[in-house]
C-alpha cells in the first residue's frame, strides 16, 4: 500500500502538508504537483490529511486481513460480523478501483 510514503517525520516531499500551511511543520503547497495519478488526481499537497483516521485504520486492518492476521481468535468466520462486512466493503471498493483503472488504461 505504500504507507511508508506517509511517515511525516521522514517526509521526502518537503513538508507540503496542506494548502493553507496551517498544519504544524507545513510549508504550504508545493510549487509543482507532488502526487499525480494520471486522469485521477494531481495534488501539490500531501494526500494524508484527505484520508480520515478511521479510513486509515480500516485500510490497515484490511492489509492485516490480506496477510492472514485477524483481530480475534479463530478463523475468518469467527470474526465479528461488522468486521467481516467492513473488510468485504473495502475489498469491493478496491476491486472496483482496479476494474476502473483497467477499463481506463486498457
Amino acid at each position: 500500500m505504500g504507507g511508508e510514503n506517509f511517515n511525516c517525520a521522514q517526509c521526502r516531499f518537503g513538508h507540503h502538508c496542506d494548502d493553507a500551511g496551517a498544519m504544524p511543520g507545513s510549508r504550504g503547497p508545493a510549487p509543482y504537483p507532488i502526487w499525480t495519478i494520471a486522469g485521477v488526481v494531481e495534488s501539490r499537497v500531501c494526500l494524508l490529511p484527505l484520508v480520515s483516521a478511521a479510513s486509515r485504520e480500516w485500510l490497515r486492518l484490511h492489509a492485516d486481513w490480506k496477510a492472514g492476521f485477524l483481530p480475534f481468535a479463530g478463523g475468518a468466520m469467527e470474526q465479528p460480523a461488522a468486521y467481516r462486512e467492513a473488510i468485504m466493503l473495502v475489498e469491493t471498493l478496491i476491486a472496483q478501483l482496479h476494474r476502473d483503472r483497467k477499463h481506463t488504461h486498457g
